[in-house]
């Protein structure tokens, strides 16, 4: 017998993962004459993304890119899912296709570019992306993100001043 709340939520949740991982299965298997699904991929990863499957999510959006190469739609959840996995080299690398591929609508894809440098120990690389985002963020929350960039700053130069040699 279940003895809380939180164990009767985790049986449901694994319960939930298993049976998308079921419906998915048998969805994607397709004979080689079928058509690649693009729509059906980019469904099925939000799903997996939103029920906390971030390396579910990341195959799938790593599946629509060999598919479909140039659908640029998956870099940033993609990166995000990279970034929740704790795989920073991968996560910055798509931030900064996400960025690159529009300046404007991905901004933030930049700061969380430098973030991901910065979590890798590529301090003065993550500085420049730093102040790069800056200068070119405008969205109603450029205030706020302005000094958490200067706090990141902050920190990239600190740890670049206490790796220098006494």
């Amino acid at each position: 017998m279940l003895k809380d709340n939180s164990e009767m939520r985790f049986f449901r949740k694994i319960i939930l993962l298993g049976s998308l991982f079921l419906v998915l299965g048998s969805a994607f298997a397709k004979p080689t004459d079928e058509k690649f699904n693009k729509k059906k991929y980019l469904k099925a990863a939000e799903a997996a993304f939103k029920e906390g499957s971030i390396y579910g999510a990341a195959d799938l959006y790593l599946e629509i890119l060999k598919n479909v190469p140039d659908e640029k739609s998956v870099f940033f959840p993609l990166a995000q899912s990279y970034l929740l996995a704790r795989d920073y080299e991968n996560a910055s690398t798509y931030f900064l296709k996400a960025y690159n591929i529009e300046t404007t609508e991905n901004a933030l894809a930049l700061y969380y570019a430098a973030l991901t440098d910065k979590m890798q120990g590529e301090y003065k690389q993550a500085i420049l992306l730093f102040r790069r985002f800056k200068k070119i963020y405008k969205a109603s929350d450029a205030t706020e993100m302005t000094k958490w960039t200067r706090i990141e700053i902050d920190g990239c130069n600190f740890a670049i001043n206490e790796a220098k040699p006494d």
